[in-house]
């Protein structure tokens, strides 16, 4: 297309150029070229004056000023597509380079064309070259036939009908140039052809407008079938030729329903709806189908007369005029009390405005606190990136507790369990049977950022319960810890895990014994706890379910490979499959117990905080706009030194019962690889 238009470029300036323009034309056509073709032309004129002065004094000779005159007459357009001088064309040969650059006949080609025609003998003596030629094509110079071509450019068609139209005899009888002739009815329709006024033969006429005789012959029939000049439409493809092709209204009627649709039976929520990346989203019920509407529409278009459409169409259609429609996808792990809002929302058709405005407010003012409770997560993982660029940390420990004046963040969380053995071609009969399970807890340091993934085999399992958490807590900040004197972490709001009295204990205990000066403990709000432990999770899968992994040490490097380039995970076997320690298990329920008294309600509260000032005692508040309520858990302070010289009393891996390791021995062995099933399901006596 490009190379196109620089051709009609070119010729349009080659047909000025040859219209013998007069001086004072000429120099403002050349100026008008020059502004729109040469992006920086002082660039060029000092470039060049660079070079005029480097080489003046020892080559000025008069070959030189003559090369120099013709670079100022050089073409304005790059040679490969049209040569424009100041002067019209004077010779064959300059003819001849202009000629080559367009779709139209070469000199050659018209020099050689000869239609034998023997109505038409003319001797003409050419005006640029100087020979002569026999034929209609005699009668036309070079550049006449070149101006016709560039003429035609896309009309062809409406100029050979022109021809047909002036030249063409349709009368029913045949005129004779005889006298007293009869008049004879006619069989076939004569055409005279004539190009630029000037009488030629049907072959010259073809040649010249570069129409072959099938075309002509399609031509002449459309034209009789016509009754004079008429544009030709094409008979296959194209939209206007379709007749199954969507009109305006038919789209109308389409974009009117589902529109229509959405506002009998979508709602708007406030905030942004989970899963989608845009807040205008019209919600429709889970339960609705695209299909299901497009039934109702043809429904609707059966009923009132009018053209439906297909359901693909239909489906095209809605998604490209109403992308923000949507079907509401069905999700676990939501907000209770937005769920609550949500449905109170979608039922508000039949109320009131002044009690859908209540519910709105009510909805907006949990999602602002909501917001808050985001933003102060976002707030200290920042602080923690900026503090581990200053100190140049690359990885975590083992370093010493309150080494560094330094406030660190952390957050804590269990994964769902995974299966092992594991493969991603999954053999049918492993699927109803139950392959040895490993619990994943993850501690995750946001300032690297890098995540410490605890793999827990089935046999040291001690539940997801407090003691487990507060074992796997305490081996982290002792191995892999930043030794920061100030930590600020995050959890979720699980009860038995995480929101319970022996981990508020733990953590005052940690003050009290001087491994930290200051821990606040944040619980996000329930059904809004996406954080960096879930990304690290989801790694962790992708590259497990597309992992062979028959042991424990395959599913380490499972876990090194999700992130094999920035080393984000990393493994830490609780035991090995041999019952092997590598993380020592405490009861501290039992140790902490008769030490310390639980907080009154404290399920209600988000925000919990200890320090070294305060040894025993806990700062808490139930939302970030609260203000601080200091209470007393350390029931004796004589007890500080006793907690301080001691640890909890260690609990032993439990290991798997015998019938559960003959299970594994006489159902899972098969699928193991040959030198990983002594590791994994080895005899149950052995």
């Amino acid at each position: 297309m490009a190379e196109r238009k620089q051709k009609r470029l070119a010729s349009l300036l080659n047909q000025s150029n040859a219209a013998n323009l007069s001086g004072e034309d000429q120099i403002e056509l050349q100026s008008l070229i020059e502004e729109y073709f040469i992006e920086d032309p002082a660039k060029d004129e000092s470039d060049s004056d660079e070079e005029t002065d480097c080489n003046a004094g020892d080559f000025d000779t008069e070959s030189e000023k003559e090369s120099d005159a013709e670079d100022d007459a050089a073409p304005l357009i790059h040679e490969e597509v049209v040569t424009v001088t100041g002067e019209a064309h004077s010779s064959c040969e300059e003819f001849h380079n202009l000629a080559g650059n367009f779709a139209f006949p070469t000199v050659e080609a018209v020099e050689q064309f000869a239609c034998k025609c023997k109505q038409i003998k003319v001797a003409a003596e050419c005006d640029v070259c100087p020979e002569e030629r026999r034929g209609c094509i005699a009668q036309f110079t070079h550049q006449e036939v070149v101006d016709f071509q560039l003429n035609l450019y896309d009309e062809v068609d409406m100029i050979v009908m022109g021809v047909f139209s002036a030249n063409m005899a349709q009368g029913p009888y045949t005129e004779s140039s005889k006298k007293g002739a009869q008049k004879k009815e006619r069989e076939k329709t004569r055409v005279t052809y004539t190009i630029l006024n000037r009488l030629v033969c049907k072959t010259t006429f073809m040649f010249l407008t570069g129409v072959g005789d099938k075309r002509l012959r399609n031509l002449m029939a459309h034209f009789k079938e016509q009754g004079g000049p008429c544009p030709r439409q094409s008979k296959r493809g194209g939209r206007k030729n379709n007749t199954k092709s969507l009109t305006h209204d038919d789209t109308n009627r389409v974009f009117r329903f589902i529109q229509n649709y959405a506002e009998d039976h979508a709602v708007s929520l406030p905030g942004r709806v989970p899963g989608f990346n845009r807040d205008d989203i019209l919600l429709l019920p889970s339960s609705t189908t695209k299909g299901r509407v497009h039934e109702l529409f043809q429904a609707a278009c059966q009923e009132q007369g009018h053209r439906s459409v297909c359901v693909s169409t239909f489906r095209k259609l809605w998604a490209a005029l109403l992308p923000f429609v949507v079907v509401s996808k069905p999700m676990t792990d939501l907000c209770f009390v937005c769920q609550k809002n949500n449905y109170r929302i979608f039922r508000a058709a039949n109320i009131t405005d002044e009690e859908k405005q209540e519910l709105l407010r009510t909805q907006m003012e949990h999602l602002e606190k909501v917001d808050e409770e985001r933003l102060l997560y976002r707030r200290q993982t920042a602080v923690s990136k900026e503090v581990v660029a200053e100190q140049r940390v690359t990885s975590l420990g083992p370093n010493q507790p309150c080494s560094r004046d330094i406030t660190m963040h952390y957050s804590f969380d269990f994964a769902q369990q995974v299966h092992i053995p594991h493969s991603p071609y999954q053999p049918g009969p492993i699927y109803f049977m139950t392959p040895r399970k490993v619990g994943i807890f993850g501690v995750n340091c946001e300032g690297l950022p890098q995540q410490i993934n605890y793999l827990i085999d089935e046999g040291a399992s001690t539940t997801k319960g407090s003691n487990a958490v507060i074992s796997y807590l305490h081996h982290f900040f002792g191995n892999y810890g930043l030794g920061e004197s100030h930590a600020d972490l995050h959890c979720d709001n699980c009860a038995g895990q995480n929101k319970n009295k022996f981990v508020l204990w733990y953590f005052a205990w940690r003050v009290m014994t001087g491994q930290h000066q200051t821990v606040t403990i944040n619980f996000m709000p329930p059904g809004h706890t996406k954080f960096s432990p879930d990304w690290c999770f989801g790694l962790l899968k992708k590259c497990f379910r597309k992992s062979e992994v028959h042991c424990l040490d395959d599913l380490c490097d499972a876990v090194r490979r999700s992130t094999s380039v920035k080393k984000v995970n990393v493994p830490q076997l609780v035991t090995t499959e041999n019952g092997q320690i590598h993380v020592t298990s405490y009861n501290w329920q039992a140790f902490l117990s008769p030490f310390f008294r639980p907080l009154p309600g404290m399920k209600k509260v988000g925000h919990f905080r200890f320090s070294s000032e305060v040894p025993g005692s806990v700062f808490f508040r139930e939302s970030l706009g609260d203000d601080e309520t200091e209470f007393r858990m350390l029931t004796d302070v004589r007890a500080v030194r006793t907690l301080r010289d001691a640890l909890p009393p260690v609990i032993p891996p439990p290991g798997l019962s015998r019938e559960r390791k003959l299970y594994l021995f006489q159902n899972i062995r098969a699928f193991v690889t040959p030198d990983k099933q002594d590791v994994l399901c080895p005899h149950p006596d052995v």
